[in-house]
């Protein structure tokens, strides 16, 4: 309400004029400046916040003094008024928008301004608008600091020095001026925003407006429902010269779309196991509005095996959706699932169910036993069976051999253990048994389907499992005798089956084999059932001496393999030399005479010999020194005598048999075939020296050498032959 009241300056000088008062009273311009005799309108308000009575004072100061001046008003509801507290609008499919109008009514004889607002008075408006402003706080502070951290990171990766830390500050300020006035506008938006009425499902308009005395106006409130549910909300009618908003409260109900299967649930009564099946269903649009429907998964012992085409999709208004279902069954059993179909703005879908029995396909052994009989330990036995699959499917099968004490699974073999029956069809099936347990076997075979079950069908396996009784000939001990090094040698070891079941032994592997080795003709083999099997052994020695060697031959099935001694002695080469003694006799001294003696090699294997004289000065030579002998070859060796005095000589000749025994010959000579034998000899015949011409009374010197090759001193003497010198002076005469 506004009064205007007249101010006078009835003085007789100009004067500064300034007016005051309180709450709800307010003055439009507070002050102003009067000369002498002027006056001067001034707009009072009255804002009342509450319908009741108020006094205030005005204080009129003008120059050093004051006037005052009492305000009163009574404030009062200015009579506006709502044709509805609860307006009901018509329910209203999905996505579609209905209208519902409420009539605001002035009776006053002023203008009302009025306003749908949000809350219920000023009080919840001043709260809201505090807790906004609590929350930008917040968020400034938490973005401020986020922001400084991220500075400081970036600084300390690039420097610490004063020149960063200025950066720093600088970026600092900047940051946080940027942000004060960031919030600044947000907080003055949220101060000035009048809280006017909004929501997601209703809409009014207008929002807000002016109402002329003794007049009306039309709000028209829309509804546009998002799902199929019961929506409420409430807006309040905020009017100048009201002291309390006006609730109005607004509901509607959304209609959501409708839809049905051509049938809610098919039996599709016995179904295979791994079968593919195809059926249709058709889904209706039976309401005024499109449906948008989707399949909502679901968990489940069959509900997998389910597969809906299309599974989510759009219906015209009037229309119909085909929808094919796939169903390839993988488990056994009784089957209920419901599948649900959400469709948008319906808060509860529609159903389609399956119901239905998921059985087993059928097949069959041609035989109801698998029967082994007695079998011997670790032989093959077989047996062949047919597996028939009579059923309209194929089958993915796996055969395996079980019991309460399952067989180590290297016993059974089944060929082949798994594949595909197509339906009506047959697969032959062998089973292999080797047994490696002395027992009695009650097992059975099984069959498992892939995807279906385990041991679906079986039939039972009977075998018992006997070991053969084996005698060894010779008994504990192989005797090769002498053998030579490194040369094979064979002996024969007999196996005696005596019972109706062949036998299977192993020559187990020989661990030291520094002395000697062997080596079986057949390190595993079968003996039959009452019959003989011979082992060839041959032992190979790899140093001489007596030997030893343990040799085990296991009986499968027992426990304790037979123990076997190979005893024998090992020798290197026989070589025999002929003649072992050998005299030179009477020998001329100084010259050579060469005899021979005979080296055989009497063994079965090659013989290296070194042949050396027993003095290191010896007068006899042996050629060759090294001698190769291949088995049962005869070498002729020489050894030659150089006597260099008349005296009897004796020597040995040693012969070195590697790897075998040493030989020595005895050998024998005497120096000097006749009495004028000497080992002193001259390069000049003494039977004549020609001195030559020479000049008489001149004495002639002629130097001649005498050597001794014997082994001591002799003494020489001069002499002349007085018959020679008396034929010569006759010659002259």
């Amino acid at each position: 309400c506004e009064r205007t009241v007249l101010v006078r300056n009835v003085g007789d000088r100009a004067s500064k004029l300034l007016c005051k008062t309180t709450a709800p009273f307010s003055i439009e311009v507070p002050d102003g400046f009067l000369d002498e005799g002027a006056a001067c309108q001034v707009s009072i308000f009255f804002t009342p916040p509450r319908a009741e009575s108020y006094e205030c004072d005005l204080h009129i100061k003008y120059g050093e003094m004051e006037a005052v001046a009492t305000l009163r008003g009574q404030a009062c509801n200015a009579e506006v008024s709502l044709s509805h507290s609860l307006l009901l609008i018509e329910d209203t499919y999905v996505g579609l928008e209905s209208q519902g109008v409420v009539t605001i009514r002035n009776d006053s004889d002023a203008p009302i301004d009025f306003s749908w607002r949000l809350f219920a008075s000023t009080m919840e408006e001043a709260q809201h608008r505090l807790a906004l402003h609590q929350q930008l706080k917040a968020e400034e502070m938490d973005e401020l600091l986020f922001m400084q951290q991220a500075n400081f990171s970036e600084d300390e990766e690039s420097d610490s020095g004063s020149d960063g830390e200025r950066r720093r500050l600088r970026t600092e300020r900047k940051v946080t001026k940027l942000l004060g006035r960031k919030y600044d506008s947000i907080m003055k938006a949220v101060e000035e925003d009048p809280m006017l009425f909004r929501d997601g499902i209703f809409k009014i308009e207008p929002l807000s407006g002016r109402l002329w005395p003794h007049t009306q106006v039309t709000c028209a409130c829309c509804f546009c429902p998002k799902d199929a549910l019961v929506y409420c909300a409430t807006a309040y009618l905020s009017a100048v010269g009201q002291e309390d908003r006006a609730p109005l409260v607004l509901k509607g109900l959304g209609i959501g779309p409708k839809a049905t299967f051509s049938y809610d649930e098919l039996d599709v009564g016995n179904v295979f196991v791994e079968s593919a099946h195809r059926y249709e269903v058709q889904l209706l649009n039976q309401g005024d509005i499109e449906v948008d429907f989707r399949l909502v998964h679901r968990e489940g012992k069959f509900a997998p095996r389910f597969k809906f085409t299309p599974d989510h999709g759009t219906i015209a208004v009037g229309g119909q959706c085909e929808i094919v279902v796939d169903f390839k069954p993988k488990e056994l059993g009784q089957f209920h699932e419901v599948f649900e179909w959400a469709l948008q703005g319906r808060t509860t879908a529609v159903t389609l169910a399956f119901r239905g029995t998921s059985v087993r396909p059928k097949f069959e052994f041609d035989v109801d036993k698998i029967n082994f009989g007695t079998v011997s330990f670790g032989f093959l036995n077989s047996r062949m069976l047919t597996l028939t699959n009579t059923s309209e499917v194929p089958c993915y099968y796996t055969l395996m051999v079980k019991g309460d004490e399952a067989p180590p699974s290297n016993e059974f073999e089944i060929i082949p253990s798994r594949g595909t029956l197509l339906p009506n069809c047959a697969q032959r099936i062998q089973v292999d048994f080797i047994s490696s347990t002395e027992k009695k076997y009650d097992t059975r075979l099984s069959v498992d389907l892939e995807g279906v079950g385990k041991e679906l069908l079986s039939i039972p396996i009977f075998a018992q499992c006997a070991v053969p009784t084996v005698s060894f000939e010779p008994h504990g001990c192989l005797n090769y005798g002498d053998v030579f090094i490194r040369y094979p040698f064979h002996q024969s070891l007999y196996l005696h089956n005596t019972s109706v079941l062949p036998a299977k032994f192993m020559v187990e592997a020989q661990e030291d084999k520094s002395k000697a080795e062997f080596e079986p003709d057949q390190w595993v083999g079968t003996v039959p059932p009452c019959a003989s099997h011979v082992i060839t052994v041959t032992l190979t020695a790899h140093t001489a001496g007596p030997l030893r060697i343990p040799m085990y031959v296991k009986i499968m099935g027992r426990d304790v393999p037979f123990p076997l001694v190979l005893v024998g002695n090992s020798v290197g080469p026989r070589v025999v030399v002929d003649p072992p003694n050998l005299d030179f006799g009477n020998v001329k001294c100084l010259e050579p005479i060469t005899r021979h003696v005979r080296l055989t090699n009497f063994s079965c294997i090659d013989a290296s010999v070194r042949a050396f004289m027993n003095e290191r000065k010896s007068l006899w030579t042996v050629h060759p020194k090294v001698i190769h002998l291949s088995p049962q070859e005869t070498l002729q060796l020489a050894l030659t005598l150089r006597m260099d005095e008349t005296c009897q000589s004796v020597d040995t000749l040693n012969l070195i048999v590697a790897e075998g025994d040493d030989l020595t010959v005895q050998v024998r000579g005497k120096g000097g075939a006749t009495a004028a034998d000497t080992p002193v000899t001259c390069e000049e015949e003494l039977d004549f020296l020609d001195f030559g011409t020479h000049f008489t009374t001149q004495t002639c010197c002629r130097e001649i050498i005498i050597k001794n090759h014997g082994q001591f001193g002799r003494r020489l003497s001069w002499s002349k032959d007085k018959d020679k010198d008396k034929k010569n002076k006759d010659k002259k005469e």
